[in-house]
């Protein structure tokens, strides 16, 4: 780090160590929120690859850090490689309207933009490669796809100009500036529902047989926002453990006392029920769900385990005939928030 000037951030957050001993010769520093409790990730952190900045993003990592420093450092990762104003990179079409292009019998070119190759501005090259970034993660594709000689063969012959980023710079830099992003995108539309979201806890098994719980806000005539997913492998059976993970998640995403939650949901477990006592104790004016089995119309339908709809859907499959059982263990942990988020915004 000889000869770079240090970001304010990191003077303010962090405390300079010792340089490393070895070939990137960067200092090390400590976290001053978390770098003298014992066994901490911030007692020594390498200055490299935006190891840093992405301490103090993860309230994991880092719990003790004020939700402001962990909005500013969302706010410093997403200024990593940004985007152009539209303004600054749009197209001059008035000079254009104003300059009309000669009659085609004249068969005079204006200019030579069209045989030339204009080299790409650094605004521009960032621009295009969070484009390809967003198509990658939407295609589901691997990162190494941006050194496949035939996609650098495609944009050769679209731009000559422009330089594919490297695998290590879409995971490094563009992946972390386009996380904040969208977290700081969803802050900003949690903090506007104003006491009228639903948070959905539920909790599944992945095919490796690991607790998987995830947390999630629901909103009418919007998509599902992700609060969080954490591996509770080893804590089953706590409501306490998993009223805590409900609470970080909350604080993970901005939401001070439960300020954007009108109800929460969830099934009808022993575990459920005593997590909905706990969190109805902190959070009094939230609604939470009730047994559903309970409601005279529908206590005519027995229950499938703690699972209410699961009874009514094996009612269902006898008198179909489907002989099929249910799914128990999803693919993975992410698919599962995934399904619960659509389902919701399907149903």
């Amino acid at each position: 780090m000889v000869g770079k000037q240090l970001d304010i951030f990191f003077q303010t957050h962090f405390t300079q160590l010792e340089a490393l001993n070895n070939k990137s010769k960067c200092s090390s520093f400590k976290c001053n929120y978390c770098g003298d409790q014992p066994d901490s990730w911030g007692q020594s952190i390498e200055h490299c690859e935006n190891q840093l900045a992405n301490h103090i993003v993860s309230t994991t990592e880092c719990p003790n850090a004020p939700p402001a420093v962990h909005s500013a450092a969302h706010l410093l990762m997403k200024g990593k490689k940004p985007e152009a104003s539209e303004s600054s990179e749009s197209v001059d079409t008035s000079s254009a309207s104003q300059h009309p292009l000669p009659a085609k019998k004249h068969k005079i070119q204006s200019n030579l933009d069209s045989l030339v190759d204009c080299p790409m501005t650094e605004v521009q090259q960032n621009v295009t490669n969070r484009k390809l970034f967003k198509l990658i993660i939407h295609a589901n594709l691997p990162f190494s796809v941006v050194d496949n000689i035939f996609l650098h063969d495609f944009t050769d012959e679209l731009q000559p100009s422009f330089n594919v980023a490297s695998c290590f710079t879409m995971t490094q830099t563009f992946l972390d500036s386009e996380n904040s992003c969208v977290h700081l995108e969803m802050v900003d539309e949690l903090a506007s529902m104003q006491c009228t979201a639903t948070i959905l806890v539920d909790g599944w098994e992945d095919i490796m047989h690991h607790s998987v719980y995830g947390v999630a806000a629901a909103h009418v005539g919007k998509p599902s926002i992700i609060l969080g997913l954490h591996n509770l492998t080893g804590h089953r059976g706590k409501a306490q453990k998993i009223l805590n993970v409900t609470e970080s998640c909350m604080a993970n995403m901005g939401i001070v006392d439960a300020s954007c939650a009108l109800a929460t949901v969830t099934d009808n477990s022993n575990v459920m029920k005593r997590f909905q006592t706990d969190f109805e104790k902190l959070h009094p004016w939230v609604i939470v769900s009730l047994d559903l089995s309970l409601f005279p119309p529908l206590s005519q339908y027995n229950c499938c385990g703690s699972h209410f709809w699961g009874g009514i859907l094996k009612e269902a499959a006898k008198i179909t005939g489907v002989l099929h059982s249910f799914k128990l263990n999803c693919g993975s942990q992410w698919y599962a928030v995934i399904l619960l988020a659509l389902s919701v915004e399907a149903h």
